[in-house]
C-alpha cells in the first residue's frame, strides 16, 4: 500500500533545483500525479487528494479500492526501482544485440 512514511523523503535539505524546490518532493509528487492519472486511464475514480489523504493517515483502515489500485502502482514502481538499482537475479533478456 502507500507508504505513509514517503512524505519525510521531502526534508530541506534535499538537492534543490533551479527554482528553489527540493527535487525529491518534486519526484514525490511527480511519480504519484503519474500513479493517479496512470491508474485513471484503467478506469479509478482516485485522485491525488485521495492518494495524499491516504498516505498522511496515520491508522490502518483500508483505502477505497481506487486509492488501492493506485498503491499498487506506486508498489510496482518502487519494486522496479530497486530492481534496476541491484538486480537480486541475471535476467534472462540482454541489454546488447547477438552479434550477427
Amino acid at each position: 500500500m502507500g507508504d505513509a512514511g514517503a512524505v519525510k523523503d521531502c526534508r530541506p535539505n534535499a538537492r534543490e533545483t533551479s527554482d528553489g524546490t527540493s527535487s525529491t518532493c518534486a519526484l514525490y509528487a511527480f511519480v504519484r500525479k503519474e500513479a493517479v492519472v496512470s491508474s485513471q486511464i484503467e478506469g479509478t475514480q482516485a485522485t491525488l487528494v485521495d492518494l495524499f489523504e491516504y498516505e498522511a493517515e496515520k491508522d490502518d483502515r483500508q483505502p477505497l479500492e481506487d486509492v488501492r489500485e493506485v498503491c499498487n502502482y506506486l508498489d510496482a514502481l518502487k519494486y522496479a526501482r530497486g530492481q534496476l538499482k541491484s538486480p537480486k537475479s541475471t535476467s534472462s533478456w540482454s541489454t546488447t544485440r547477438p552479434r550477427a
